[in-house]
């Protein structure tokens, strides 16, 4: 007599759970790329050259509407954009704003700058 192989049955739930697993990794991949190819705000503005030509709370009174004003996180209270900048919102347009990663973790918010003659310097920190 001839020995047949055992039949193998198939298992369609952990074929299922490994499509399922490789599904959502090709989801979550193409979200990260398409994020990061789509994310102006962590991009320094083409017309700053000058990485270090932006406006800052100390110079600000010799600036004009809308250069570039730049505040360190770390350095100052991030409730004066709403004084400084054009449009500050929560969710930031890339043509007024701009949120890029610094050095240890730091953020560097940039935004256009309103006329500093109608900035009300009193409620700047000193």
């Amino acid at each position: 007599m001839t020995e047949e192989a055992p039949y193998i049955r198939p298992r369609p739930v952990r074929k299922k759970i490994i499509q399922l697993i490789l599904a959502v990794v090709a989801l979550q991949s193409l979200y990260l790329m398409f994020q990061h190819a789509s994310s102006p705000l962590k991009e320094w503005p083409a017309d700053l050259t000058d990485r270090a030509a932006y406006c800052r709370l100390e110079t600000y009174k010799s600036c004009h509407a809308g250069d570039w004003f730049g505040l360190l996180k770390s350095r100052g209270n991030t409730g004066v954009l709403k004084e400084i900048c054009t449009d500050w919102k929560d969710r930031p347009d890339s043509a007024k704003a701009r949120m890029i990663d610094a050095a240890d973790g730091d953020m560097l918010y940039l935004c256009r700058m309103k006329d500093p003659a109608h900035i009300d310097g009193s409620r700047l920190p000193k």
